[in-house]
């Protein structure tokens, strides 16, 4: 009976250690997450400030009805003689771009 509960608390023992081990890895991942959620805010919140967005300009941009309203009052962000059909689609896929190459691919290799 002895060896029996011997065997028994080694597996529990074994099983404690993998479930610590994995809370571990766990936290270290969540780390990670909020570290990266933490720049990504940051240049979001600079990259707002560049372009000139704060809260009272998103307010009074959600009130203009149509969009042609809102191509009267933005201001163009493009270089001179270089035309997008969508000028919104234009400059997402230029800050994912430049957002992208600031943040290290290797942050979100362990992530998934």
């Amino acid at each position: 009976k002895n060896v029996e509960n011997e065997g028994l608390c080694k597996k529990l023992v074994e099983q404690v250690e993998l479930l610590t081990c994995e809370v571990r890895d766990e936290k270290l991942k969540r780390n990670r997450l909020n570290e990266a959620y933490k720049r990504l805010k940051s240049q979001h919140v600079y990259l707002r400030r560049k372009v000139g967005l704060n809260e009272e300009n998103m307010r009074s941009e959600n009130k203009f009805e149509s969009e042609s309203d809102l191509v009267k009052h933005q201001s163009p962000i493009v270089e001179s003689g270089v035309a997008f059909e969508d000028r919104d689609i234009a400059m997402d896929a230029c800050v994912n771009a430049k957002v992208k190459s600031e943040i290290p691919d290797e942050d979100f290799e362990e992530l998934s």
